[in-house]
């Protein structure tokens, strides 16, 4: 599997500031509905979005945008945003079949 790193833009995301490790209560998974390029675009400009990691459908290549430590905005809740991960997955839901195998190993990490 391929790991990539990319910094998300300032302003997409909130450093956690707080004594000890982040409390993570959950993962959200989102399928992306853009290609991986016009994904990490999106990450990659200040438009107020982002996510922990973004998987890409032909390969699993993994590309972390925000570290886990800090709060990526990515469900549209604050608190979720707060205690959870987000997962990006390159897909188009109307799709046939809008995840991949090896995307889905990538994700579970088997």
């Amino acid at each position: 599997m391929m790991f990539n790193e990319q910094s998300a833009a300032r302003g997409t995301y909130s450093r956690y500031d707080a004594v000890g490790p982040r409390p993570i209560h959950f993962v959200v998974i989102h399928a992306t509905q853009l290609d991986y390029f016009q994904t990490v675009e999106r990450f990659t400009t200040d438009n107020g979005v982002s996510a922990h990691y973004l998987i890409r459908h032909h390969d699993g290549a993994v590309t972390q945008f925000v570290n886990d430590q800090d709060v990526a905005w990515h469900a549209g809740n604050w608190a979720m945003n707060a205690m959870s991960i987000g997962i990006e997955l390159e897909a188009f839901i109307d799709q046939p079949a809008p995840f991949s195998m090896v995307q889905l190993r990538a994700w579970c990490g088997c």
